[in-house]
Parts: C-alpha cells; sequence; structure tokens
C-alpha cells in the first residue's frame, strides 16, 4: 500500500495568528459598542435561570416551530418532535452540535472519524447521509454535491444556541424535498437574550484547546446586537492503520446577530458568520497499478460564510407575513470533494384564520445555487460547474373538529426542481387531546428525495476487484465505474406514524412514537453493459454501472422519550430508540442487508449543595450489523461548579468505560475511520 502525506504546518501558525487577531477584533468590536453606543448590557444568563427552573409541565409546554412553521406547544404538535434546550447541552457537556443530537431519540449518531460523523433519523445512515435536513435558523445547509451534510463546518458558539428541534420522521410537506426521515433545525437565541459579555475557555487531553468570546448590547429602545467569536483545536482519533495521528480538526469561526422590534409591531432579524479551518482525514483509493491501492493522507480547507435577513409582522386583517433571505458560500478542498458552492435562497410565508375552525399557512420559496466542483480521487463531475435553481409552493391547513379535542391538519408541498418535474408532497395528521395531560397523533405522508449532482453527473471509480477475489472469476482485475443516470430519479418515502403523549403525574412525562416507512424506489447500482478491457497497461476490465430506482425497503421502528424528577434536585431523561429495516432480492448500493439498531440513553442530573451540579450520561448502542461495527457502552460524567452569579467551572470526562473503540464506518466513501478515544477536559465560563 502506497501512502501520500500532505501536511501544511504553515497553515496551523496561520490558525493561530487568525485566532489571535479575531478575537482582538472582536474585544475591539465589544468595546466600540460599549463605549460608542453607551447602553445597558446585562451580565446574568436569565435564560439559563428559567430553564433550571422548568418543571416537567413547562417543559411539555415549550414552543415548537419546525413541526408546522409556526410556533406551537411540544405537547400539541402532531410530529415526534424532541427538543434539545440550551440547558440540555450545558449539563450534557458535549462540545459540537453532532454530539448533542445524541440526546434525541430516533437520531442514530455516529463518529467516522474525530471530525468527520454519521448522523441520521430512522436509518440510511452515513457520512452523507441524504435523508434527513439540517438547518440553522432556518438554512439549509445540506449540499446538493451529495445530499448531505459536512458536519465538520456545522459548528457554532453553543452557548448562543436557543434550542434544537428534532423532528424525526418526513417534514417534506413543508420544508421540501430531502426532509424525508426528519428535519433537524438549530435556532439561536435573539440577540436581547444575550447582553453582557461571554468569555468561555478550556482544554484537555481530546479537546486540546477551545474558547470563545461574545458580546451584547442593547441599542435604543428597541435593537440589540450581539457579537461572537470561537475556536478549537482537537486531537486525532485512535489509529487503527498506523497511519499516525491524521484527523485532527482545528476551525475559527466569529459572526454577529442583530433584532429589531419596530413600533408597529414588526420585528427583523440580521446575522451572519463566517468561518476558516482545516480537517484532517486519510482516504483510500484503489489504483490500477501495483499496489493497486493508494492511501492520501491531508488537511481538508474549510472555508465559508454565510447572512440572513428575517422580517415578520402581523396585521389584524392580514394574518401573519414572514419573509427570509439568506446568502451562502462554502468551500471544501480535499481528496474527497473539491467543492465551491453559492446558494441564494428566498422564503416568503403568510398565516391567516378562515372561519372559527381553519387556521390556514402558506408559502413559496425560490432557490438558486451555483458550484464549481473539481476532479478528486473519488469523483469527476461534468459538467464541472453547474448552476440550479427549485422553486416550491405549500399549503397547510389545521381544521378543528371537536374544540380543544380533535383537529386535523391537511398539507401538501409542489416542488420543481432541476433534476425533476413538479413533485407533489402531502401530509395528513390528526391529533386528539381526551384530557388533560394525554395527547394522541397519527400521520401518513408521502416524502422524496431530489436526485444529487454525483447521482446525476458524476462519474465514480469505486473500487477494484483483483483476479481470484470473489466476483472476479477473470485474470484481470475489474473496475467499477458508476456513472450518473437519467434513469434515476428521485427516492420515495410513504410514512405511517402513530404517538401518544402523556403526563401521568408531575414527576413524569412520556413521549411514544412509532412508525412503519416504505421505500419502494430506493438507488441502486446496476450494469449499463458488458464489460470492456482496456487496450493498453494496465489491462483492467471496465464494468460500467448506472443508479437506478429498483431498491425497495421497509422500515419498522418505536422512539421512547421519557422525563422523571424523582425529587426536587434530581433528573432522569431517558431515551430509547429500536429500528428493524426489511430489504428487498435488490441490493442496495447503501446497505448490505437486512438490520436492526437499538440505542439508549439516560442522563441522571443533580443539583447538589454550595452550587454543586453532577450529571451522569450513559449509553448503550446495540450492533450495527449494516455497517459491521460491534455494539458499545459508554459514560460521560461532568461535574459543574458555580461560585458565583457569573463564574463556572466545569469538569467533563468523556467515554470513560474504554480506552477507544470505533463507531461507525462508511461503506460508500473511501474515508478511513479511527476510534472514539476516552477524554477529559476543563472548562470556564465567565459573564460579565
Amino acid at each position: 500500500m502506497s501512502q501520500i502525506r500532505r501536511r501544511v504546518d504553515g497553515k496551523k501558525r496561520w490558525f493561530r495568528w487568525a485566532w489571535l487577531h479575531g478575537a482582538a477584533i472582536c474585544i475591539l468590536l465589544i468595546l466600540f459598542s460599549a463605549l460608542c453606543l453607551g447602553q445597558e448590557t446585562g451580565t446574568a444568563d436569565e435564560t439559563v435561570q428559567y430553564l433550571k427552573s422548568l418543571s416537567l409541565e413547562d417543559l411539555a409546554s415549550l414552543e415548537v416551530t419546525s413541526v408546522s412553521k409556526k410556533p406551537e406547544k411540544l405537547a400539541d404538535a402532531p410530529a415526534a418532535v424532541f427538543v434539545i434546550t440550551n440547558e440540555d447541552i450545558r449539563r450534557s457537556g458535549v462540545t459540537s452540535i453532532a454530539e448533542a443530537l445524541r440526546m434525541a431519540p430516533g437520531v442514530q449518531v455516529g463518529r467516522i472519524n474525530s471530525n468527520t460523523w454519521a448522523i441520521t433519523a430512522r436509518g440510511f445512515n452515513g457520512h452523507f447521509a441524504n435523508k434527513l435536513l439540517v438547518m440553522i435558523d432556518g438554512r439549509t445547509v445540506y449540499s446538493p454535491s451529495f445530499s448531505g451534510v459536512h458536519w465538520n463546518v456545522q459548528d457554532v458558539l453553543l452557548e448562543d444556541i436557543d434550542r434544537i428541534e428534532v423532528i424525526r420522521g418526513p417534514g417534506a410537506s413543508l420544508w421540501g424535498a430531502n426532509a424525508v426521515n426528519g428535519v433537524i433545525n438549530i435556532i439561536s437565541r435573539p440577540a436581547g437574550d444575550s447582553t453582557g459579555g461571554l468569555l468561555v475557555a478550556g482544554a484537555g487531553t481530546e479537546e486540546r484547546g477551545f474558547g470563545g468570546v461574545r458580546y451584547g448590547v442593547r441599542v435604543g429602545e428597541e435593537a440589540h446586537v450581539r457579537v461572537y467569536a470561537n475556536y478549537f483545536d482537537r486531537d486525532a482519533g485512535a489509529d487503527y492503520l498506523s497511519l499516525g495521528e491524521y484527523d485532527d480538526w482545528r476551525k475559527f469561526q466569529g459572526g454577529f446577530r442583530s433584532d429589531w422590534r419596530l413600533s408597529n409591531g414588526d420585528a427583523f432579524t440580521f446575522q451572519g458568520d463566517v468561518y476558516t479551518g482545516e480537517a484532517g482525514m486519510a482516504s483510500a483509493y484503489a489504483t490500477r497499478t501495483s499496489p493497486f491501492k493508494e492511501t492520501i493522507v491531508e488537511d481538508a480547507e474549510l472555508a465559508g460564510g454565510n447572512l440572513l435577513a428575517r422580517w415578520t409582522g402581523a396585521f389584524s386583517n392580514a394574518g401573519d407575513l414572514a419573509l427570509q433571505i439568506y446568502y451562502d458560500r462554502t468551500k471544501h478542498l480535499s481528496a474527497l470533494a473539491d467543492e465551491i458552492r453559492d446558494v441564494f435562497d428566498v422564503d416568503f410565508q403568510h398565516g391567516f384564520t378562515l372561519g372559527e375552525r381553519h387556521d390556514m399557512l402558506w408559502g413559496m420559496e425560490y432557490r438558486w445555487t451555483r458550484d464549481k466542483l473539481g476532479k478528486t480521487r473519488a469523483a469527476e463531475f461534468k459538467p464541472s460547474k453547474r448552476s440550479m435553481d427549485l422553486f416550491s409552493l405549500f399549503f397547510q391547513d389545521q381544521v378543528t373538529l371537536v374544540e380543544n379535542r380533535l383537529w386535523l391538519v391537511v398539507g401538501a408541498k409542489f416542488e420543481n426542481g432541476y433534476y425533476t418535474d413538479w413533485e407533489v408532497q402531502p401530509t395528513g395528521r390528526l391529533l386528539w387531546r381526551p384530557g388533560d395531560g394525554h395527547t394522541f397523533w397519527a400521520a401518513v405522508s408521502r416524502a422524496v428525495r431530489t436526485p444529487s449532482r454525483a447521482e446525476k453527473d458524476a462519474h465514480i471509480d469505486t473500487s477494484l476487484i483483483m483476479p481470484g477475489a470473489s466476483g472476479n472469476p477473470t485474470p484481470f482485475p475489474i473496475s467499477p465505474r458508476l456513472t450518473g443516470s437519467d434513469e434515476f430519479t428521485f427516492e420515495t418515502l410513504v410514512a405511517h406514524e402513530v404517538g401518544y403523549r402523556f403526563q401521568p403525574s408531575e414527576k413524569l412525562f412520556c413521549d411514544l412514537a412509532v412508525f412503519y416507512n416504505d421505500y419502494p424506489d430506493l438507488i441502486t447500482a446496476e450494469s449499463a453493459g458488458p464489460p470492456s478491457l482496456v487496450p493498453e497497461p494496465p489491462y483492467v476490465l471496465e464494468t460500467p454501472l448506472e443508479f437506478k430506482n429498483n431498491g425497495d425497503v421497509q422500515t419498522l421502528g418505536l422512539e421512547l422519550a421519557a422525563t422523571l424528577a424523582p425529587l426536587d434536585w434530581w433528573k432522569l431523561n431517558l431515551s430509547y430508540s429500536y429500528m428493524k429495516m426489511y430489504m428487498s432480492d435488490n441490493v442496495n448500493i447503501v446497505l448490505v442487508g437486512d438490520y436492526t439498531e437499538r440505542w439508549v440513553g439516560l442522563r441522571s442530573l443533580m443539583d447538589l449543595p454550595y452550587n454543586f451540579e453532577l450529571d451522569v450520561w450513559p449509553r448503550y448502542v446495540g450492533d450495527l450489523t449494516g455497517v459491521n461495527v460491534r455494539g458499545y457502552v459508554t459514560l460521560d460524567v461532568r461535574v459543574g461548579w458555580r461560585p458565583s452569579e457569573n463564574l463556572a467551572f466545569t469538569l467533563v470526562g468523556q467515554n470513560l468505560l474504554e480506552g477507544d473503540h470505533p463507531e461507525f464506518e462508511d461503506n460508500l466513501t473511501p474515508v478511513l475511520s479511527t476510534g472514539v478515544e476516552r477524554g477529559v477536559y476543563g472548562k470556564i465560563t465567565w459573564r460579565f
């Protein structure tokens, strides 16, 4: 096996320079805001104190917006929804958004290496899990190149996250294509909830160093502004292939948010972020010359930025209006992906009541994207540059059938994309509240996943099958070559769901969901003609393959989330997930065969005397037979101490039960996996 190593040590020095100068710029902005504007700032974080005082009844009454694109109580949402609050993130000790998603039932989180994740809901996980829509403040962050999410750049200042709304099951009737198995919306806190200063710093064995600074001010009577910057440097994972510590991860990010409350009741938000980073990775590729395999170790270059503006208004006669516009630019350069992408999106929605029983919502969206995709060891795109647009229209009607007891929600999304004609994605949902503390819901929905650029325009060399190996009776190596095909259209899901939420006492709240999903036309890789011998050395048999829609899969699952408060100072959060997958005889390129997944987590949160906190989080993940990863048990422990209102110390131990363990192997991409290691870090948080 040959090996190519590419390291740019100068970039590490540049990162230190960027962090120091970025922090200096942010501090200057803080001083300018405080001195020149001369407005009020806060010292205590009121939102944290509020969340710590929430009872179980208050938690069930938390407002969510991602289910129906409008505020509604969590207990009254006709979908499988779970909310990860800012307090949950703080008490868990996680250091990234990806890790925080482990708290949600039905969401499978697997770490491929130190900076690469496989995250999905209700099955079909992988490096580019393509059936999960992820948004940050309503801004879509998935890549149309592979219909997946680059999780190593989705990182914000965790203290500024208000909540993460996780919807398991299709949300396509409102959010459109790719919201097939679920929707994750990461919602930041308004600038008015983060006035004053915040300084965070920490270090440890795996978290080699991290820090963040944020400052918010009140401007005039109705406006608030905050600016922030953060940086981290994370260690590599356990190397199982003797390649060295190659998958370390560094990233710097800064941004701002401003919120205005206008005199007529309207609201306006303007926010933006910019980031740059490096993510170490190793990937293995088949070659047609001896030794027929090459491993590339490198630092992927990450960069990007975004701007978002949102206006909302309420009118007594016309109802509620909202208009959102954003621009997003991403850059990801490595042997696996060479992508530069620009996205421009305009979204409008209008909500109003019709009579006494109909609560109507409709809207439209236009998205334009332009990309430049260079040739890599994994794929070649033809054409290398393409501009695409998407137009969609949706409506939803919530009908009150029985006052305060029974509701029917019907809606549909009509979407026209670059690779597909108009598609209809409907849903019907029923919500029944027979009495206080009990809510039943049921839903039937259709959702589609549109083809990605890789599935339409790419030529992909997948592997090399040597003579004598299984599947190759010839004296020549066989080189399968996947080519995008016009015959591949979109993948379809028909989902059936039922759920039950109940609160039998002030001490217990439970949320149960059961689903049956049918995927009748999943993507497959099939022969596109007979093999042909390359007429010059090295002699290989090229086997043409193309994408088609001949896969047939059904999944059945159960998800449970429960919160128990046995004592005023002690709370337990339980999450349990089970899913069974049934496949047809056709071999799907994503999966190897039928498999079962189950995972369970139990979080214990204790408020101890003298402002100490003790949080324990054991987790069990069963065997992932589809990717050949054995099950494991892990444990995180967090100890916190708040000696004063504005100062806090935290000590966190992660993955404490063993030195290291693998969490996920990706079958589709050449990225090599490393093990998740035991780690300990300390953290200081100062609010001023």
